[in-house]
């Protein structure tokens, strides 16, 4: 497990750490085969106008409005998980979850989880690499993306 949480490494400089500490474990301990690997990347975003992201995805995203009214309490935390099965064009899979955070209303927390094919150590390890941009890519370019349609001013 390669972790790095809260540090001053970039998406490239961190996935060429991965990968340079997977070739010297893979030569050390004579591993052929890397059978899967997992990239998970997390991040809060703030959305422009809700000053809450429990309203953002209730009113924004979910469109509820008084629909949660049946619950008798208005819920603390809401979200919303969406996975990605590989297909014929792409052979990764990814599970995004999009959430409010508890630690501070106005933040979301996006996650995707990547999950990626086995490789074969002889024909190089550059794969890890690019798998790290790709899920990073998958969260900041499509995530956000689809974040920000929803993220429109409501009418008084």
């Amino acid at each position: 497990m390669f972790r790095e949480e809260l540090g001053s490494l970039t998406v490239d400089e961190f996935a060429k750490r991965v990968r340079a500490i997977s070739e010297m474990a893979t030569a050390m301990l004579g591993i052929q085969v890397v059978t899967g690997h997992q990239v998970t990347i997390r991040t809060l975003v703030n959305p422009r106008n809700f000053k809450d992201s429990r309203a953002y995805l209730k009113d924004g995203m979910f469109g509820f409005g008084d629909q949660v009214d049946d619950f008798a309490r208005e819920p603390q935390l809401y979200g919303l998980r969406l996975v990605f099965p590989p297909n014929e064009q792409q052979a990764n899979a990814h599970a995004l979850r999009i959430e409010s955070f508890h630690g501070d209303s106005r933040s979301l927390f996006l996650e995707n989880t990547s999950n990626f094919a086995p490789l074969l150590v002889p024909r190089g390890l550059e794969p890890l690499e690019q798998n790290i941009h790709d899920a990073y890519a998958f969260l900041v370019e499509r995530a956000l993306a689809f974040v920000g349609r929803f993220d429109i001013r409501q009418e008084a």
